[in-house]
């Protein structure tokens, strides 16, 4: 004889199919969905806006339905990796918690182009015109093309991520004062300060040497060879000292503040392994 409670459990027990729905929108609360929604409402707005309208202005679109895409997934990012996990913030910007997590679903990245793609076609008169656009395209392939660069932008919110948030986080963990643990329980991050400053700027210095290389030489051509004999020409031009002054010193001080962060960086990490994998006071 079954008993009442086993019958109870038997019956408020998901279906199958239920299941195969909700794993799509698991582990994702409000703040996830409002922002998801709002980039794909955003986009298509935009799109209304300034292509479906009698007045097209392709460009204003671009940006908007770009920016927008873009900072959109730089929020999920930031909320899967530093709002919803578990952990103390230094455990959380060290991204020591991330794996421990049970946040978090793919579907708010991936999702958004998947819902652009269905919402243009469904909103756009197939006599909307693309000549605005490139007179040699249908307004078919523009949309294939603005649901591709969705995807390109929903990813570039990781390395907006990673290049502007991270750092800033792990400077601001890294000057925040250590808390002492409870008896009888774990340390939340073995990352120290100085790591996590040190860590910070090193991504900084990487973005600004970058930025800093192509201004010393902006206008050199690759001479038909592409992209990489651009750079090759840019570094050239700073070897040379042909290149823009500024640019150049920039690029020297960031190269000089890479070699001390990577040493002050390894220098911390092996006082932290030294003294127990302990973070240091």
């Amino acid at each position: 004889m079954t008993s009442p409670n086993r019958t109870k459990r038997t019956a408020s027990a998901p279906t199958p199919s239920r299941s195969r729905i909700l794993r799509f929108v698991d582990r994702i609360g409000v703040a996830e969905l409002l922002i998801f929604a709002g980039t794909v409402g955003f986009g298509l707005w935009s799109w209304l806006a300034y292509v479906v309208a009698p007045s097209q202005d392709f460009p204003t679109f671009t940006v908007l339905f770009l920016g927008v895409s873009v900072l959109g997934g730089t929020l999920q990012v930031i909320m899967f990796a530093f709002v919803r996990a578990s952990g103390t913030f230094r455990a959380r910007v060290s991204l020591a918690s991330v794996t421990e997590s049970s946040s978090g679903s793919g579907v708010v990245f991936w999702g958004v182009p998947v819902l652009l793609a269905v919402g243009l076609l469904v909103t756009t008169p197939p006599s909307t015109s693309a000549t605005g656009f490139d007179p040699s395209m249908s307004i078919y392939q523009v949309m294939l093309l603005m649901v591709v660069l969705s995807l390109a932008a929903t990813i570039s919110g990781f390395v907006l991520f990673g290049m502007v948030v991270l750092p800033v986080a792990w400077i601001i963990a890294g000057a925040l004062p250590e808390r002492a643990s409870a008896p009888g329980r774990a340390i939340d991050s073995t990352v120290s300060r100085g790591e996590l400053v040190t860590g910070g700027l090193l991504l900084f210095a990487v973005g600004g040497l970058s930025v800093a290389m192509y201004a010393v030489a902006p206008n050199v051509t690759g001479d038909g060879f592409g992209t990489r004999m651009r750079m090759i020409g840019q570094l050239s031009a700073f070897l040379t000292l042909r290149g823009d002054v500024f640019a150049s010193v920039v690029v020297v001080l960031c190269v000089v503040a890479m070699v001390v962060l990577v040493i002050l960086h390894n220098r911390y990490a092996s006082r932290r392994v030294r003294s127990g994998t302990s973070p240091e006071r």
